[in-house]
């Protein structure tokens, strides 16, 4: 399996290094360090004008001492991996998924912040960028996440979600992880019929052969999803979130920040997101 990791070569950006490095151990995967420079411009101004050249020659050493850096300060703790380091010219939220799909990574790593400028708020930080365009599943870690080895997770979903593909990429990455599934819906309406809902996760789980994990399919009563899945976090000590991210309309994107960001801030806790078909 392979992971994309973009980073920004700041220590902020460690911490989804340093879980990328173990989940990478977890699943035997590889990882690529990715640092996009903000820039867009012709494949003519590439050659003709060196500044870009020397962005790129500069850029490639920061990274390097990036991963060094790193591998000094933590790497006798973590698994030994290979790492690839790339740098790329590009808008960072839409070259790091086109990267990710063009390559054919598995999974990518990013990390999130609890505060944006008021320029993120209005345009998308590069992560919830990153999730509008990715096709491949994102893991958000915030820069408080610590590393713990996944082995109860939490699977998010309501009467909407459409939760095949989904399904089926988060079964193969969890037959081998291993770790208990609850599929979880929190009933906010008090209407809310699930009962197709719980057909697809148990169908879309035995399609094949049976999964290698323990799950089960739960519903809560509350007033409001977030607080629903933060109280059931702490109960229940769970390791790791997993979401289906539904694409909207553009404008809603713009004025406020994914729901799935917005857990990996208030819970600090890793949140997968899973494309909707």
């Amino acid at each position: 399996m392979k992971i994309l990791v973009p980073v920004d070569l700041y220590e902020s950006t460690y911490a989804s290094y340093k879980y990328a490095r173990n989940f990478a151990g977890l699943i035997n995967a590889k990882i690529t360090l990715l640092y996009v420079i903000n820039s867009v411009f012709t494949a003519n101004e590439v050659v003709s004008y060196d500044p870009y050249l020397e962005m790129e020659t500069t850029a490639k050493r920061r990274l390097e001492e990036f991963s060094k850096k790193f591998q000094q300060d933590f790497g006798n703790d973590l698994p030994d991996v290979d790492v690839d380091l790339k740098v790329m010219f590009g808008i960072p939220g839409l070259a790091i998924p086109e990267y990710a799909e063009t390559n054919k990574f598995d999974l990518i790593v990013i990390g999130v912040r609890d505060k944006h400028g008021f320029l993120d708020r209005l345009l998308g930080s590069v992560s919830n960028e990153t999730i509008n365009e990715a096709k491949c599943p994102t893991i958000l870690i915030h820069q408080r996440t610590e590393y713990k080895v996944p082995e109860k997770i939490l699977f998010a979903f309501d009467k909407k979600t459409d939760l095949d593909d989904a399904l089926e990429n988060y079964k193969e990455l969890n037959d081998i992880i291993k770790a208990k599934t609850d599929f979880l819906h929190i009933n906010v309406k008090q209407t809310d019929d699930i009962s197709e809902q719980k057909a697809e996760i148990v169908s879309e789980l035995f399609e094949n052969d049976d999964p290698k994990f323990a799950f089960e399919i739960k519903t809560l009563s509350g007033t409001n999803v977030n607080t629903g899945i933060r109280d059931y976090c702490h109960f229940e000590h769970i390791d790791l979130i997993t979401m289906i991210h539904r694409k909207e309309g553009l404008f809603t994107n713009f004025l406020r920040p994914d729901k799935s960001i917005k857990l990996a801030q208030d819970f600090h806790l890793p949140v997968i997101v899973f494309q909707e078909d």
